[in-house]
């Protein structure tokens, strides 16, 4: 599904160059559900970003189902993002205006999909949260609001769901059960699911695991 070959990514700050990943190649197959882990700093999201086609590499070439991504526009990986990809934030990024219903129905508004509304209904219910359709994030727990932002991200049904982080703001209980859905997603829906996390309780539990120190995987 997913390959990545001798990928790197750099920044630069003025005359400062920084190396976030360094030459990595990575293949993901189709319903695989992948743990990234490691440190603040070794990389991580900078690799989840380029697996979600967020960012670009700086070298190296990504291949998404064999199509060469790093040919395509902004506006091609925009569109590819919006109807293959779902993101799930450590910021959980709910619009505030706008009710849970309402924000797990916005993606499916781009798509300009008719059954937009059946549709993020149903994802409420798969993470049980169809009792708070109605609520607006001020009326959420974090826990609550994550995995509202879990059934926006499978409301339209994409391919790969990629994680970044995303219980770092939550206490054990609600840790558990993103967790749990995350798994229900990949085993039930065979979504392939990609998370980044440095919390190692969840990484042994998942397909595989791969661990990152100054950019590079060590697998």
């Amino acid at each position: 599904m997913l390959k990545l070959n001798q990928v790197s990514k750099e920044y630069r700050n003025g005359q400062v160059q920084s190396v976030a990943v360094n030459n990595v190649s990575l293949q993901i197959n189709r319903g695989e559900l992948v743990c990234l882990t490691g440190k603040s700093g070794s990389g991580k999201s900078t690799l989840l970003g380029m697996l979600g086609l967020i960012n670009t590499p700086s070298s190296g070439e990504i291949l998404l189902n064999d199509q060469h991504i790093s040919k395509l526009s902004d506006s091609e990986l925009a569109n590819i993002r919006r109807q293959h990809i779902g993101i799930i934030f450590q910021q959980f990024n709910l619009h505030p205006a706008l009710t849970a219903l309402e924000n797990v129905m916005y993606p499916l508004y781009l798509l300009k999909d008719r059954q937009a509304k059946a549709k993020a209904l149903a994802a409420l219910a798969d993470v049980g949260m169809e009792e708070f359709a109605e609520r607006k994030p001020k009326q959420m727990s974090g826990g609550q609001m994550q995995r509202v932002s879990i059934a926006r991200a499978f409301a339209k049904k994409p391919e790969l769901i990629i994680a970044d982080e995303p219980t770092a703001n939550l206490d054990s209980e609600n840790t558990a059960v993103v967790y749990q859905l995350l798994q229900k997603l990949n085993q039930d829906k065979g979504v392939t699911v990609v998370i980044a996390t440095h919390d190692r309780n969840f990484s042994s539990s998942a397909v595989r695991t791969l661990d990152m120190h100054d950019g590079q995987l060590i697998q």
